[in-house]
């Protein structure tokens, strides 16, 4: 998807359709969002998504 299609509204749609037909009462989704995305983890937060971990690495 391009650029053109950002903010409007396209992913939240689908993703609550998602949530409120795919996944049982007391399910438990995981998703991994990059620390150095923070618009992605704001998206993911409008929908109750909080921090879970800290995955760390070394990369030498």
């Amino acid at each position: 998807m391009g650029n053109e299609h950002r903010s409007k509204g396209y992913g939240s749609m689908m993703l609550q359709q998602l949530i409120n037909g795919s996944f049982q009462l007391g399910a438990k989704v995981r998703i991994d969002v990059l620390q150095s995305n923070p618009r992605g983890q704001g998206f993911w937060a409008k929908f109750g998504f909080e921090p879970y971990y800290t995955h760390m690495r070394l990369n030498t």
